[in-house]
């Protein structure tokens, strides 16, 4: 699942310009991004405000009236946005989240309308934490976004373009362009396609935000780079997703429900959450190599195992929209570019083409919008193109650590030989802390403030805190 303080970056969080700045320069009159998803349509805003022209290059086909896409499989699941990003989309589309709610997308207090059962078999308490949420569909607010930044003059789309590689002045590293071809726009989305005549694309500056299917690494190779390292922490998650319709007389007072997989024990979980278009989406988990059933049976066989009535009871009452969707490609997935010992100039890549985080933990939409908070503040640091894309790409490294320290920390405890000292220290931390859950308003507060990317992990250890968990264990320890 992919829930939503942008720790890590600071400066001006609107990426408004500033008095007496000059944001055009000499040479930056044309920015190419590749890939019109979330994280390619923030750099796109992004970069219009230190640009002359920014043309997005999206080899999907955009349809208004279609909500899915073949470039974004993993809209069919769930994509919560956490409390901390919600606050970089606001701050950057004003208004956006009233739009969403116009939509249908709920907004609520997370500890009054969230339904959760804990790995130790307790229920959460209800509760208000002070930490408003809102559910909507993945389609629904990249359709929001992407209105948002076309209306800018200074962006244009260029929908079923297909980017074949990149275009290099050898004697200087510098990438020149992009190199494709159109696809014929009379096709329908998701059909066979012809393209056309290959085109060149001369940009001063190219992202690459392509996402999972990123080909930049092959890209590199084929004009002489070296091959980065990359690391990869897989859990063997799977998703089993599928959209409802409840009866108006369901009685509910609440709006996310879940049983999350924990490992190396928990290897069942699920969500039900309510989004847009008074809809509910409910996703069956599998960790640690199991696998939820797509048949209508076994989906309800499966969400009565969890031990969450909310889940199955929805599924019971209400009416399939669509069929359900399995997705397996989950693992946690860093490409190091940061590594390499050298960078083509005018060459940046962000969000999932750099780091795919397991979206059990809620963290991809988010750090792009950390991401692209960034590439403004870089942009708006330097006069100069020359240098700018690898010192990029360094900070980028920086602000992807945490994350993925957090989420592939659990993810590794699917094979507990693999957890080092340190690692096994915070795996027990973290489970004193989810058994104070229930009775500690205070530690609620911190966790889940934590987990919505408003503070920092710092705030669940500082020496009160601390004070607390042991004093937990020594009550608890076994005679």
């Amino acid at each position: 699942m992919v829930w939503f303080s942008a720790y890590g970056v600071c400066g001006d969080p609107l990426g408004t310009q500033l008095p007496g700045e000059e944001l055009i320069g000499s040479d930056r009159g044309h920015a190419v991004v590749v890939g019109g998803a979330h994280a390619g349509l923030l750099a796109a805003h992004t970069l219009a405000e230190h640009f002359e022209q920014v043309t997005v290059c999206e080899r999907d086909l955009i349809d208004e009236g279609t909500e899915f896409r073949p470039g974004v499989p993993q809209a069919r699941h769930p994509h919560v946005v956490l409390a901390g990003g919600a606050e970089l989309l606001e701050a950057r589309f004003p208004g956006l989240r009233a739009e969403l709610a116009a939509l249908g997308a709920p907004v609520y207090d997370f500890g009054l309308g969230l339904r959760a059962l804990l790995p130790n078999g307790q229920r959460l308490p209800i509760c208000a934490l002070g930490i408003e949420m809102q559910n909507v569909s993945r389609a629904t607010l990249e359709r929001a976004i992407r209105r948002r930044v076309l209306a800018h003059p200074g962006v244009r789309l260029r929908a079923g373009f297909i980017v074949e590689g990149l275009e290099l002045d050898r004697a200087t590293g510098t990438v020149t362009g992009v190199v494709g071809r159109q696809r014929d726009t009379a096709s329908s989305p998701g059909s066979a396609y012809e393209v056309g005549a290959r085109e060149h694309l001369s940009a001063d500056l190219v992202v690459e935000a392509t996402g999972r299917a990123a080909k930049l690494v092959s890209w590199l190779v084929e004009i002489g780079w070296e091959r980065p390292e990359i690391l990869e922490v897989d859990g063997r998650i799977s998703y089993a997703s599928r959209f409802f319709r409840l009866p108006a007389d369901h009685a509910r007072d609440w709006y996310l429900a879940t049983r999350l997989t924990y490992a190396p024990t928990i290897n069942r979980g699920g969500i039900a959450l309510m989004v847009d278009g008074d809809r509910w989406l409910i996703t069956l988990i599998g960790a640690g190599g199991e696998v939820p059933p797509t048949d209508d049976s076994g989906f309800v066989d499966y969400a009565a195992s969890l031990d969450l009535e909310e889940i199955p009871a929805a599924i019971t009452a209400g009416s399939p929209l669509a069929p359900t969707y399995r997705f397996a490609r989950m693992a946690n997935r860093w490409i190091c570019y940061h590594r390499l010992r050298h960078w083509p100039q005018r060459l940046i890549a962000i969000g999932d083409a750099v780091c795919v985080f397991n979206p059990v933990y809620g963290q991809g939409l988010t750090v792009a919008a950390q991401q692209a908070q960034l590439l403004h503040e870089v942009l708006h640091s330097t006069g100069t193109l020359t240098g700018l894309a690898q010192r990029f790409q360094r900070q980028l490294a920086g602000l992807i650590r945490l994350p993925w320290w957090m989420a592939t920390s659990s993810d590794l405890a699917w094979d507990p030989s693999s957890l080092n000292r340190s690692a096994r220290l915070v795996r027990w931390y973290l489970h004193q802390l989810l058994d104070l859950l229930p009775t500690d308003p205070e530690v609620a507060t911190r966790f889940f403030r934590v987990q919505n990317m408003i503070s920092r992990p710092a705030a669940l250890v500082p020496p009160h805190m601390i004070a607390k968990v042991l004093r937990r264990s020594l009550r608890h320890r076994p005679n």
